[in-house]
């Protein structure tokens, strides 16, 4: 997309949040937060699919998101039941997973049922990873807007990866712009379950066409992953209800301990050190794919670790 396109998206996200925050406070009289706003990046993503001329099948997933982020818009106005939730998460990780390969060699019925049940599971823990991460100011921004630089810097081959990456920042540094301001704007629950089906759509892409600079992407996502987990053997220990609320995730404890964004250092820094790493791996004559799994099974942790130890204790 031109530079000019790019601004004009981005003046068109800044000026939706402003009219978004207006319309919401209009309706709603009860003092909430504006929330959700980021389920309009699913008509982004439907636009540079249409711009950028993709083919018809990933076009038709991007369709599927807005359509389904949609329907989730309304987990951030009234709370849908969780069971609804997971199945609109796995239904649609599945059936993005059958727009994409029902054509391919995985058209095979058990194949591709295989394939499409392991998206659909794959989309509902991306979903629930990055919806983890939307609990304090521009700390959900600062990882979209990271992992779509990574897939731009990475030299992703498709079209359609780099749209989507575009698309991305266009939509979030505007947001991020007023989301800077405490209480102002919320992503939301729905904006984070299309970013996790746009990932999982990518991700599907990028293995089907064996397009391995996209596995750069997994960078900046391994940390939230390693700290989802990590929070979630914390609170099994502990026997916690894992449906209940919690404020043991690094950032939260940093948000606590510390003043400004300071939480959004591990993650800056993280990607940094990863990108650095996997690129030396690479230089090597590693396959960025293997020289990505090796920086976010060793560095990635080891960062993780020292920053748990060190800065929340």
């Amino acid at each position: 997309m031109s530079s000019w396109l790019i601004l004009g998206l981005a003046v068109l996200a800044l000026a939706g949040a402003f009219a978004y925050r207006l319309v919401w406070r209009a309706v709603r009289q009860d003092g909430a937060v504006p929330t959700g706003y980021g389920a309009l990046i699913a008509g982004f993503f439907v636009f540079a699919a249409v711009f950028a001329h993709v083919p018809q099948p990933f076009l038709w997933a991007t369709l599927l998101i807005a359509v389904v982020s949609a329907v989730y818009w309304l987990d951030d106005v009234i709370e849908l039941p969780v069971g609804l939730r997971i199945a609109l998460q796995f239904g649609t990780g599945a059936g993005i997973g059958y727009i994409l390969l029902c054509s391919t060699l995985f058209a095979h019925p058990i194949a591709l049922i295989a394939v499409c049940a392991a998206a659909g599971c794959f989309n509902a823990a991306a979903a629930n990873v990055i919806n983890f991460y939307d609990g304090a100011d521009l700390n959900l921004a600062t990882l979209m807007v990271l992992t779509a630089i990574s897939v731009l810097v990475g030299g992703a081959v498709s079209p359609a990866l780099s749209a989507m990456a575009t698309a991305v920042v266009a939509f979030v540094v505007p947001f991020a712009a007023v989301n800077s301001r405490p209480k102002s704007l919320y992503f939301g629950d729905a904006g984070s379950f299309a970013f996790a089906s746009i990932v999982t759509a990518c991700a599907i892409l990028s293995l089907r066409d064996g397009d391995a600079r996209a596995a750069y992407a997994a960078i900046p996502l391994a940390f939230p992953v390693i700290d989802a987990v990590y929070v979630i053997s914390l609170r099994l220990k502990r026997g916690e209800d894992l449906l209940s609320r919690t404020y043991l995730y690094l950032y939260q404890q940093m948000q606590a301990k510390y003043r400004n964004f300071t939480y959004l250092a591990p993650q800056a820094v993280a990607i940094l050190l990863g990108s650095a790493a996997a690129f030396v791996l690479t230089a090597t004559g590693l396959a960025p794919f293997a020289a990505v799994c090796i920086t976010i099974s060793t560095v990635t942790p080891l960062l993780y670790l020292v920053c748990r130890r060190s800065l929340v204790g």
